[in-house]
């Protein structure tokens, strides 16, 4: 895990594009990912609380991380599907090849206000994703869990990447043709309040062909949501 301190600078220059952040580097955990996607990237935590200085767009562009928090208090505008509730649904873009994984990225926006009993406070968080076609099929993921801590009141940005697979063991072709998605997001701590949260998908799922492709302020891998999308409850 990396954390901002001492440490003038870390060289991150082989990730996409390349980036150079300031902290201090108490340990590291590199892991490809168990679905074989990005093997080619370390998997890597990091804690930015406190780096003022770091620039998170940059962050959040270029770096392919498991779990990451930064201070702060707003959901930066990078995730364009947000909610104040604990879940939102939207359409899930056709394609004549369904691929076996759904995958994007959450931010949390968590407050913590309760002074700590033995120096950090932890926070359980997980992901949950229910696919429905019009056909009436329907798939419940398994949850996705993660676990953040801190060590002083403030406000806190939890970030995650999430790899949900797409279909059962056994299923057929037309039990996985699904048309709408409903993202559900919990934390397990009554420490924390849950201020506000989002997502932005992978581009192989957006359902506007004008922000996968010709949006120049739309990372290459990660794409933008419909406004009219942002929240919408499609799935009772």
């Amino acid at each position: 895990m990396f954390f901002c301190g001492a440490l003038s600078g870390a060289d991150l220059s082989g990730y996409p594009s390349g980036i150079a952040l300031e902290g201090e580097i108490t340990g590291t955990e590199s892991q490809a990912s168990s679905s074989g996607l990005d093997n080619n990237v370390p998997k890597v935590e990091f804690s930015f609380i406190n780096c003022f200085k770091l620039d998170e767009e940059a962050v959040l562009q270029q770096l392919s991380y498991e779990k990451l928090i930064f201070s702060g208090e707003e959901m930066p505008l990078y995730f364009t599907h947000r909610t104040t509730g604990t879940s939102m649904a939207f359409p899930l873009v056709q394609s004549p090849h369904s691929p076996p994984f759904f995958r994007f990225r959450v931010c949390a926006v968590a407050v913590f206000d309760c002074k700590p009993t033995s120096g950090t406070i932890g926070v359980f968080t997980k992901v949950n994703c229910q696919f429905k076609s019009r056909l009436g099929s329907y798939y419940d993921s398994p949850y996705q869990h993660d676990y953040f801590s801190v060590y002083q009141n403030g406000s806190y940005l939890l970030l995650l990447d999430c790899v949900v697979p797409l279909r059962k063991d056994n299923a057929t072709p037309t039990e996985v043709d699904y048309d709408y998605v409903n993202v559900q997001f919990h934390m397990s701590s009554s420490k924390f309040k849950l201020k506000e949260w989002g997502i932005r998908l992978w581009e192989e799922y957006c359902s506007s062909v004008e922000n996968r492709l010709g949006n120049t302020n739309t990372s290459p891998q990660i794409c933008e949501a419909d406004e009219d999308n942002v929240g919408n409850p499609l799935i009772s």
